[in-house]
Parts: structure tokens; sequence; C-alpha cells
């Protein structure tokens, strides 16, 4: 019998301790990311209510440092926070104020986060029935939770009753205990919006990208606008969206000032979702240390918002010449010919910027060459300089200004060099310039105009061909006293912004002119000789320069800038197209030997430009996770297959794998579901050091597949082929 009671007794705790909703594993839960459990936290703000009275369940979470919860609604992918209340005779719930939440935004994944941390109070409003008994009531209720660090953490299954109890008797008697701690919710607690602010949704659609991914997609959204009294500051409202169909945003947060009082913001909507019948949320203002925080609901609207703003003079100015702060952004307001100067003065200046003095100084030189030709040699020379120059200042200024017309504000000057291709095509010329000036092949006989593709008689070509490279490498510069003056240009008619920018060509064209009328003042400059090799060679290093300033705005704009040093392999194998140019097309070489050579270049060449603009555009479909092991083994724990990739950018053999293997068995991962993770072994870490160890493996590449059901993981060769991890992929789930 004794034996009996003892084994009935050690089932009765086995079963008890392995039951993951008793309360103490739930407070041992939540004492993870909450200084004190949930159960702790729950207070009445009222001793005893009388029948027809309100009274209120305050919540208070206090986060440990680092760690968040989500808002009503989160955002993005997080769990709002949630409350369930059992129903209780003689009381029902009225409301549930949460305080104005907090946002974030994590690119990584396209998802914002709408979120509170510190101390968070919660207000849970209830109403006694005018007919409740008298007597101790119990109040259940279930809080349903997730809290965020670096991982996220919630209950999982039934969750804990969390029960107060309440008084009803003759008389209410406020909580002393609880005032402070009400009075401190309260505050952050968001109140009715003011009558004299305006709020109007628009029901439209959009496009917008993917959570998951970057493609665009159309599918219906919310445009909110909203009118204040006063002057607004976009850079300090915010707007939160408790409408559940519009409660998940994968666009940055960001507002457009419609006039100096009003802001427009466009929310998402589920497009699996139905239309709401209106649009709720959160307003919040940071005005110096305090935030104000209003609450709103407005039905939703199919007719534009038309501003009751827009009459005041003072209401007009764009966000485009504003600062973050609205004071008035730098302009110039002197008048044509003063703005015409500045212009002419800061092209004259643009000859001494570094994205520009390499060309221009090897040009210097090729005047000096057809000074001694004669005066009118060198002038020609210029005149055909500065119309190049001019030619493309215009068509530049011509194209800014139609797409600027159609497009709108966000169209400026330097704009092409926001387009990668662009980008891509102006340092594949200076690159070849620079191979031209150490060397590598010769254009023609003699030093001219860098990039010169005809050497005729006069050599104009190379001329007009400096003139315009001066011009596209010169846009992304901005000389002193140039910034107001091209502002005041883009703020007028079409006619007046070409007379701007035709100035501004012609003050950086203008030392040449001068230097080619008067060829005297070049006499300081020794005659032509060997020195001039070397002077050459010289401005091929500043012409790299050029190039590599170049190369940091191009790994900003392509698609996957871990493509970026691919990008470097194409200009390798077109330097090897052009040396082999250089060597076997000389006219001192026979005929065949200059025909194999021109096919040869241009076939090499062609394969370094293919190569290059193929990884401009390239972005590969598999999203790496950074390597976590508890988010690992809990993916484990969840069944879900884990592929991890230990690798470094320096590993030659890992990056053969990720092409030949990998990225082409891309569909396939997402199709089994397979979480992909990158083991970053670039920088030295001792962690991922024992790991390879622990597998047999000397250093990167190790590649492991977990299938989700095995302990033991499918470990991959150094090298292997997209059909041999084809095969282990395809028996995931079977």
């Amino acid at each position: 019998m004794k034996k009996i009671f003892l084994i009935l007794m050690t089932m009765g705790l086995f079963g008890y301790s392995q039951n993951p909703f008793a309360q103490n594993k739930s407070d041992s839960l939540e004492l993870q990311a909450f200084k004190r459990s949930i159960g702790k936290s729950i207070f009445l703000d009222k001793k005893s209510v009388k029948p027809g009275d309100s009274f209120s369940v305050i919540v208070e979470l206090q986060l440990i440092d680092e760690w968040y919860t989500y808002w009503k609604t989160s955002g993005g992918i997080g769990m709002p926070m949630q409350f369930d209340v059992a129903p209780t005779e003689g009381i029902k719930l009225k409301s549930i104020d949460y305080p104005y939440p907090k946002y974030k935004f994590d690119s990584t994944i396209n998802s914002a986060t709408y979120y509170n941390n510190g101390n968070v109070i919660y207000f849970l409003n209830f109403e006694v029935d005018k007919d409740a008994k008298a007597g101790e009531v119990d109040i259940n209720l279930t809080v349903n939770w997730q809290a965020c660090k670096v991982q996220c953490i919630q209950p999982f299954g039934d969750l804990p009753k969390r029960t107060v109890k309440l008084t009803i008797g003759d008389s209410t008697v406020e909580n002393d205990a609880v005032k402070e701690l009400k009075e401190k919710g309260l505050a952050k607690i968001p109140v009715e919006l003011p009558k004299d602010w305006t709020v109007h949704a628009l029901l439209t659609t959009k496009v917008f990208k993917g959570q998951f991914d970057d493609k665009e997609k159309e599918h219906p959204a919310v445009v909110a606008s909203i009118e204040a009294p006063e002057k607004v500051n976009p850079a300090k409202i915010k707007v939160f969206s408790s409408t559940p169909q519009l409660g998940i945003q994968s666009n940055e947060y960001s507002f457009d000032l419609i006039n100096d009082y009003t802001v427009s913001k466009v929310i998402e909507q589920d497009p699996d979702s139905e239309t709401p019948k209106d649009f709720s949320g959160v307003i919040t203002i940071k005005d110096g240390e305090q935030t104000l925080a209003y609450k709103f609901t407005q039905e939703l609207d199919t007719k534009p918002f038309v501003s009751s703003k827009a009459s005041d003079p003072n209401a007009a100015k764009s966000l485009a010449y504003r600062t973050l702060d609205g004071a008035d952004a730098e302009k110039s307001d002197k008048g044509l010919f003063f703005n015409i100067l500045l212009a002419f003065i800061g092209g004259f200046i643009l000859n001494l910027m570094p994205c520009v003095f390499p060309v221009l100084s090897i040009k210097v030189m090729g005047f000096v060459k057809h000074a001694k030709e004669g005066k009118h040699k060198a002038i020609q020379h210029a005149l055909v300089f500065t119309l190049g120059a001019l030619l493309s200042f215009w068509a530049l200024t011509g194209t800014m200004l139609i797409l600027k017309s159609s497009v709108g504000s966000s169209i400026n000057w330097g704009y092409q060099l926001q387009d990668p291709i662009v980008v891509l095509v102006t340092i594949l010329v200076l690159y070849i310039m620079a191979l031209n000036l150490f060397g590598v092949f010769e254009i023609g006989i003699g030093l001219t105009s860098a990039g010169q593709s005809v050497q005729g008689k006069t050599g104009f070509s190379g001329s007009f061909f400096s003139g315009i490279l001066a011009t596209v490498v010169a846009t992304p510069c901005m000389a002193p006293m140039l910034g107001a003056a091209l502002t005041y240009a883009l703020t007028q008619p079409a006619h007046i912004a070409m007379i701007i920018f035709t100035s501004v060509a012609l003050g950086m064209c203008s030392p040449y002119v001068f230097l080619a009328a008067f060829p005297k003042l070049l006499s300081f400059i020794p005659k032509p000789g060997a020195w001039m090799e070397t002077f050459k060679q010289g401005m091929g290093f500043l012409m790299m320069l050029a190039v590599v300033w170049l190369m940091e705005t191009l790994q900003k704009l392509i698609a996957y800038p871990d493509y970026f040093f691919n990008i470097m392999w194409g200009f390798v194998i077109i330097g090897v197209g052009f040396w082999v140019y250089g060597k076997y097309t000389p006219i001192f070489q026979n005929k065949s030997t200059r025909i194999k050579g021109w096919i040869a270049s241009i076939l090499i060449v062609s394969c370094g430009i293919g190569y290059s603009y193929f990884k401009l555009n390239s972005k590969p479909s598999i999203k790496w996770e950074a390597y976590d092991i508890q988010t690992i083994e809990q993916k484990l724990a969840e069944g879900t297959p884990v592929f991890i990739d230990f690798t470094a950018t320096w590993c030659a053999t890992c990056q053969v794998n990720k092409n030949v293997a990998m990225y082409p068995n891309a569909e396939l991962f997402q199709k089994k579901g397979v979480y992909t993770v990158k083991a970053d072994f670039t920088q030295k870490d001792p962690k991922l050091g024992a790991i390879l160890g622990k597998f047999g493996s000397s250093g990167v590449p190790l590649n492991l597949l977990y299938d989700g059901k095995n302990p033991k993981p499918i470990k991959f060769p150094e090298v292997y082929s997209k059909s041999t991890l084809e095969e282990q992929l395809n028996k995931i789930g079977n």
C-alpha cells in the first residue's frame, strides 16, 4: 500500500512539473522578460464599487531592459498584446486602454514594429450593473503576450487564469495604494483628438513591397491625411493604426507634407482581409521631452482630401525645400543676373573638384600640344570642348526638367547618377581611360584627350568627348556657390533654369577657352617631351581615384550589395581585354595578328561588361538568417528543416558552392520550408571555430542540412554540385 502511494505521488508530482501551463512554469517564463510575473502585476483601482459605477483593472508590466512587447496591433509579424475577460454576472467590460506605442522598422524583413518597453500600464475598464448584487465577485482574465529582445518568447497552449476579487457594496471607495500608479499610467493613454484637428482616410490602391521579399504588388490601402490647427513637423508626428486590417506595415514610416499644417501617410491594407468600415488609431506628436497622444476613428472616404489651409500663403511650401525642423532650406532670391554670376563662378570652381580635375587636367596638356600647332588650332579645340559640355548640360537639364514636371520634386540635379547602369557606364569609361593613360593600350599617337576614340587630323572628336565626360563626372559635385544658384534654377520656369545651367557649363569651360586664346600663359610648362608620358601616367592614378569614388555610389545602388565585388571581377576581365588590344592590334603587328587581336579583345571586353551588368541587377532569392544557436534549436524542436552555411567572404570555394549549388536550388529551399542560416567566419570567431572542429572541418566551407527529423545533420563535401544538394532537399518530408 505504501509503495502504491509513493508511486501515485511521484506520478502526480511528475505530471504537475511537466504541465507547461502550471502557475510556477508560467511565472518562470514571464520572469525572463518581466521584472515580476503577470499574476503579481494586476490591481484594482477601487476597494469597493456600488452598483452603476465603473472601475478599472490595472495591469502593470515592468519589462527588463532591452525587452519589449507589441501594441494592440503589432505593425508587422509580431503578436499583439491581448486580454480575454471571462463573463462575470453583473459586470461588463466597456473598453481596454493601451498606452501609446513606439515605432521602429526592420528593413531586413520589411516589417514595422509598434511596441512598448519599460514600465507598461494597461487599463481594463468595467461597469457594474445597477441591479448587481452586493458581495465579493471574481474577475477572471487571461493575458496573451509576446515579449522580444533578440528572440521572442510567448506562452503556448492554455493560458494561466488571473483572478482579482471585487467587492460590490453600498459605496465606491478609491484604492489609494494604486493612486500614483494610476496617474502614471493615464499619462500615457491617448485622449480624444481635439475638434480643431481633421483626419481624412482615403480608400485607394497602392504598390507595396512584399513583407518577406522585395516583389512589388498593388493592393488596397488607406491614405491618411491629418490637418492640425498649427504648423506641424513631419519628422515628429506618427500614426499607428489600431484597425486590424490595417495593422501590418511593410514600408518604412514617413510622412509627406501637403502644406505647413497637413501631413499624409499611406497605410497599407492586408490584401487577404476584408475592407474595414473605418480607420482608427493613435497619433503621437513629439513636443520636446513630452509626447502628445490622441486617439481617433474616421470613416473611409473615396474622395481625395482637400486641405482647408491651402489658401494660406504661408502653407504652400514644398517639403523639398524644408529641413526636418521646418526651417527654410538654403535659397537665393537676389534675382536672375546675380544667380547667373553665382552659377558661372560655381562652374569655374568645379574644375578643382576631385571628380572633374583628372579629366580636365589632361585636357590642359592637350592644349599645350595644340598651342604649338598655332593659336587658332588651340581655340578651335577649346570651343569644341565647350560645345560638348554645353550640349551635354542642355541634354541633362532638359531631361531633368521634363521628369520633374511629370514625376515631381524628387528629381534633382545629378539624377542620372541614381541609376546604377549610368554609374556603371561612367565608371567603365573612366577605368578604360586610366588603362589608356597607364599605357596598357594606345589610341592614336601622342598625348591627346583621354578617351578620344578617333584621332583624325584635328582630333576634334576627342575634345568634344572630353567636354561630355567632364559634364557627366561634374554633376555629382556641388562646388561652392552652386547650391544657391541651382536651388534658384529649380524653382524657376524652364527657360530660366536652362540659362542658369548654361552659365554653369560656360563657367566650367572658361579656363580652357581663356588659355587657348592666350597660349603664352602656358609658357611656364616645359616643351613637349618625355615628361609628358610621366604626367600622363600620373593622371591615370587620379582617374583611378575617380573610379574608386564612384564605386562607393555603385555599391549602394545595386540590387544586392554583396555582389559588388563580383562586379570587380568583371573589371579585371575588361582590363585583360584592353591589354590584348594594346599588345596585338598596333600597326607594327602583321594583319592576321591584328585581326585576331581585335576579335579576342572585343570578345573578352564584351564578356567583362556583360558579367558586370548581369551582377548589377542580380539578387539571390535565398534569405539568409544570422547564426543564432537558440533560434536554430527552436526551429529544430519545431521540426523545421535547417541548412547552415559556414562561410567567409575570403573563401573562394564558399562562393563557388553558393553560385553552383545553393542559389540554383533557391526555389526548392523555399518549397521545402528550409530555414537557411549563414554562419559568417570572415572575422575570427572562437565559437564558430569550435563548431567547425566538432564536425571534423579544419575551416570553411562547411555546409550542414538538418531534415527536421533526425538530430544528426547531413554534411556536404567541400565542393559539391546542384544535383547533390537537390537530392538531399527532395528527401525532406518524405
